[in-house]
């Protein structure tokens, strides 16, 4: 860097520029640290959270997804705005895909923020994996939808009419369509009407050669009210408009006592006297 002075004739303007940079780059190893610090904590309470409820009954092939969605449950629990925000500007990313590996995706970033800080320490041996999760992913989905059709990347889940129960080829042409999965909505009708849709489905797939999943969606408890006391009414005030949403006659809306003569081109709202002084 060729040497300048300032105005004053004192101070090297070189000798400013970099104290400048200096300062920056303690300020960033400082916010690298507190990311560390940070993330490393969310991890262990993650962990420990998961840990908490290992005593509850999980089907085995739900178990790691238990723990990640505690672990993604703690890690919601707080803001972490600011965490993202430093972690963009560093070029890692922000944390915005993290539901579906937690663990994993903590670890990742941060190894890279050990390697921005130069610290090559070992890091803690984590069981989770990317590819190991969107394994667990595309298993429950095949699961749970069927497998992934040739020539699209989504499945299709259709939810029964009452009338599927008595119609097989409205079940036969959905089928022959491309439908994965049918649902069938049981707060509707009653199991003999449920058993003919799921005969028509089983009908429908031996004669087209297809498979399809059967969802059966069990009715939880409802809430049963009675008639809601009325209260007062609501006034809908609306303003004249052409097809192009342009005013054609203006709207008038008089405040006034109860007791006043009822309008009759403008709406009225009766008002006690204290709210209309309060206007005044």
């Amino acid at each position: 860097m060729n040497s300048c002075t300032s105005t004053d004739g004192n101070i090297p303007i070189e000798t400013t520029t970099a104290m400048s940079t200096d300062t920056m780059a303690e300020a960033q190893t400082q916010s690298i640290h507190s990311l560390i610090q940070y993330l490393e904590t969310l991890q262990t309470q993650g962990e420990e959270l998961a840990r908490k409820f290992q005593h509850f009954q999980f089907h085995e092939s739900f178990e790691e997804s238990r723990a990640n969605l505690l672990r993604y449950f703690n890690l919601r629990q707080s803001d972490i705005t600011w965490q993202q925000e430093r972690l963009s500007d560093l070029g890692i990313t922000s944390l915005g895909r993290i539901e579906s590996h937690v663990q994993a995706s903590l670890n990742s970033v941060l190894i890279h923020l050990n390697l921005l800080n130069q610290d090559r320490g070992p890091l803690r041996q984590l069981s989770e994996h990317f590819t190991s999760q969107n394994l667990i992913i595309d298993r429950h989905t095949e699961g749970l939808l069927g497998k992934e059709p040739e020539g699209r990347n989504v499945r299709i889940m259709v939810t029964l009419p009452s009338e599927a129960a008595n119609n097989y080829t409205l079940i036969y042409a959905m089928l022959q369509e491309g439908v994965n999965c049918f649902r069938i909505n049981c707060a509707h009708d009653s199991p003999a009407e449920w058993k003919q849709m799921i005969d028509h489905i089983h009908q429908a797939k031996t004669e087209l050669g297809k498979s399809c999943k059967i969802a059966m969606d069990l009715a939880g408890p409802k809430l049963r009210t009675g008639e809601i006391e009325k209260g007062p009414e609501v006034l809908r005030i609306r303003t004249a408009k052409d097809q192009f949403g342009r005013v054609t006659d203006p709207t008038r809306l008089r405040l006034s006592l109860p007791k006043s003569p009822p309008a009759t081109n403008h709406y009225h709202i009766p008002l006690r006297q204290e709210y209309l002084n309060l206007i005044e």
